[in-house]
């Protein structure tokens, strides 16, 4: 490999993805196939349009199943691609967030995109109700176990008064016939 491969380009997502798509479909390729006169489709519609014509959909060469060969490479190309692309914009967003989370009032709002702006102006306020949300459910959370063990305890008592212990210990049965007739 020479040294440029690894410099920080930036290469457009949609003019790589626009090759990812499927003509019959019009989704992602999945299951790749190359027919012989060179087209890729998802390996489903290219059998179902040949089943069904005996041509290819693009070109209308006569093609059979057999004729049509599985593209275990392109596959790991758009596997590759996809992950590259989530890696790319989970790391825009987490550029984003700190960005909006700064509380720097010198720099200009024009320094943003008009979509970072918007971003920017929401993401303190959906990330303090986050964060409320969050300490509310842990607070409820610690009162539900605090009340189970408090259930929990007065059921052994309640189960001690009926005669329902064994040497100390509740008996499984009785103390699950007394709890279903509470």
């Amino acid at each position: 490999m020479a040294e440029c491969d690894d410099l920080p380009l930036v290469i457009p997502v949609q003019s790589l993805s626009d090759h990812f798509i499927c003509a019959v479909c019009m989704s992602q390729m999945k299951d790749s196939h190359l027919t012989p006169c060179g087209h890729r489709y998802c390996g489903d519609c290219i059998k179902e349009c040949v089943n069904r014509r005996h041509k290819c959909p693009c070109c209308n060469n006569r093609i059979r199943v057999n004729d049509l060969i599985r593209d275990h490479q392109y596959d790991e190309l758009v596997c590759l691609f996809n992950s590259e692309r989530e890696k790319a914009e989970k790391k825009y967003f987490d550029i984003l967030i700190n960005k909006a989370a700064e509380t720097n009032q010198e720099e200009s709002p024009s320094s943003f995109s008009p979509v970072e702006n918007v971003l920017k102006n929401h993401v303190k306020k959906s990330l303090v109700a986050h964060e409320r949300y969050y300490q509310e459910l842990k607070r409820e959370h610690k009162q539900k176990l605090a009340q189970l063990d408090a259930d929990h305890q007065r059921l052994i008592e309640e189960a001690k008064m009926q005669g329902l212990t064994d040497d100390g210990e509740i008996l499984v049965i009785d103390i699950y016939d007394y709890i279903l007739y509470l």
